[in-house]
């Protein structure tokens, strides 16, 4: 898959080959969720890298998605803050609305279900700068990250890898 000619993104190059290289590392049967969905750019970075993992996309309005959904992709339309996942969380991705509050609560929400060893990244996190990403930076910054290690990512992204016992 040619990450270059997948749906418009705000996702630079080297965030798209970041992603596809983090599900490339995971099992087959890993479970990637993705939270906000747009055009599908990053849903299909995850697939690139992996064709087996289940990837569950978390948007409002999910009929944006512009990739080609597989058997083992699911669209949920859902408000992030409110939707729960009943699985374990390999990977986390999140990038649906940037304000503080929503973020906070994604994280409080979504990251106890990440197993040890799992990732959670953050979009846009670098751009604080621009006011509708200040929120990104704000709320993982004041989040409590013990028991977690920060990743290298490239551009934006803000990772953390949660640590085994």
């Amino acid at each position: 898959m040619d990450l270059l000619r997948l749906p418009k993104s705000a996702l630079t190059l080297k965030e798209r080959e970041w992603l596809r290289d983090q599900a490339a590392l995971l099992d087959e049967s890993a479970i990637v969720v993705h939270i906000g969905v747009d055009l599908g750019t990053s849903l299909l970075c995850s697939r690139a890298g992996n064709a087996e993992a289940a990837i569950i996309g978390i948007d409002l309005n999910p009929g944006k998605f512009q990739g080609e959904q597989d058997a083992m992709m699911a669209l949920v339309e859902a408000d992030s803050r409110q939707y729960t996942i009943e699985e374990a969380i390999d990977f986390l991705f999140i990038d649906g609305d940037h304000s503080e509050g929503t973020v906070a609560t994604e994280i409080e929400n979504y990251t106890p279900a990440i197993l040890e060893g799992g990732i959670v990244a953050f979009h846009d996190y670098g751009w604080s700068h621009l006011r509708w990403c200040a929120g990104v930076k704000a709320a993982v910054d004041r989040a409590d990250w013990s028991g977690w290690d920060i990743l290298p990512a490239p551009d934006s992204i803000r990772a953390y890898r949660r640590k085994g016992s």
